[in-house]
Formats: C-alpha cells, structure tokens, sequence
C-alpha cells in the first residue's frame, strides 16, 4: 500500500485537484464512486479519510459512494478491514457530512444548552410563588402542561447528553445509532421547550394581554409544525 498510497496523497493534496474531490462525471460520478466501483482501495480509503468529500452525492443510478462501499464490505474482507480501521460503516444509514466526533460536539452544546434552560425555568416558574412556597398558578391547567412540557424536555435533553457519552465508547456503528437517537431526542427537548414558554407566556398573560399569548402561541406553532 505505501508507495500508491503516498502517490495518491500526494496527487489529491494539489490545489488544483482539492477542487475536483466531489466533481461528477457523465454518469453522476464522483472520483469516491469510481475508486469503489475500481476495487482501488487506497484511492478508495484516502477520499473517506477527507473531511471535503461529499459522501451523499448520487450519481445517475441514484446510488450514493457510501451504497456502492456496502456492497463491497459486504464481500470483501479487505475492504472491511479498511473501513473498520479509519472509522467508517457504510452499513450505517447516518449520513452527516461532518464527522461524528463534530456532530458529538454540535449535539451537546444544544443539549446542555436546552438542559440548562428547561431546569432554570422549573425553579422560575410562571407568576412565581405564594407566601407558602406553592406556585401561584398551581391549579391552572395552563401551569400544568408547562411543568409537564418543562420536565418532559429537561429529561430527554439530558438522556441526550448520557447516549452521548455511551457513543464514545462503542463501535462507530453503534455510535451512529446513538448519535441519531440522540438527534430525534434533541428535536423532543426542542418542541418541549417551546410548549413549556408557549403555556408559560399564556399563563401570566391570558387575562390581561391574551392577543399577545395569541400571538406567541401562533409564532411558537410554526416553529413546531
């Protein structure tokens, strides 16, 4: 592998040639396409290595470099070897340009970010609290599907943060497969929080300036819809 390797490294680190990575032939082409369908596997393993090739191109047969690559780990144990050792499953259905050490890191500032956020408000809540220490508005219906939307986002904007933490131990494939549940819990934690300000606002706003809860509600419902 070394001097084709080097050869390759060489070619594709020209300024001229960073430009044509993720250029397409007649046939929808890129250059990843043609060093799998090739069977070159050191051209092959160096386009994966780089951050600017665009794994998700198709060509004209709506066939993506990462479709092909399953094929090929499916039959050839070298090209397994080689995919398992520079991180890449082509068997997994994730197809984030970025890298998933970056998509880690994107995840986690939203998540603590919701999560910060969410256990602030349940400490702060609507119309604040009596002499007692009982919140204000404890019996309205309103306050209670804040506190539920509240908790309901705090939780899976943490268990966000946990499936991370566990993607960075395990295999690639199966940190793909956390790092996309994560992505359907993030959208969870999202929608959540937004029904907790919508019915927060409505709380402390409905009696004297309902047109303004109205008007939140409508822009907030957007946003989730």
């Amino acid at each position: 592998q070394g001097v084709h390797y080097k050869d390759y490294k060489l070619l594709l680190d020209h300024e001229f040639i960073k430009e044509m990575k993720n250029i397409q032939n007649s046939e929808g082409e890129t250059p990843l396409h043609v060093a799998i369908k090739r069977k070159n596997i050191e051209l092959a393993e160096i386009l994966l290595k780089m951050d600017e090739v665009d794994r998700t191109i198709k060509d004209n047969n709506q066939k993506t470099a990462m479709d092909l690559l399953e094929a090929t780990y499916n039959e050839d144990e070298e090209w397994k070897q080689m995919c398992d050792i520079i991180g890449v499953d082509p068997t997994s259905r994730t197809t984030y340009k970025a890298g998933l050490a970056h998509m880690r890191d994107i995840i986690s500032v939203v998540a603590i970010l919701l999560a910060t956020i969410t256990f602030t408000a349940g400490f702060t809540l609507p119309g604040g609290v009596d002499n007692s220490g009982q919140a204000v508005f404890a019996a309205k219906a309103a306050f209670v599907v804040f506190i539920l939307s509240d908790g309901y986002a705090m939780c899976c904007s943490m268990l966000v943060l946990f499936w991370i933490m566990w993607s960075m131990v395990f295999r690639h494939r199966t940190s793909s497969s956390l790092i996309d549940r994560s992505m359907v819990l993030l959208k969870q934690s999202l929608y959540g929080t937004l029904i907790a300000f919508m019915t927060g606002v409505y709380t402390v706003l409905h009696r004297k300036s309902l047109w303004v809860a109205i008007v939140i509600f409508s822009m907030c419902s957007v946003v989730i819809i």
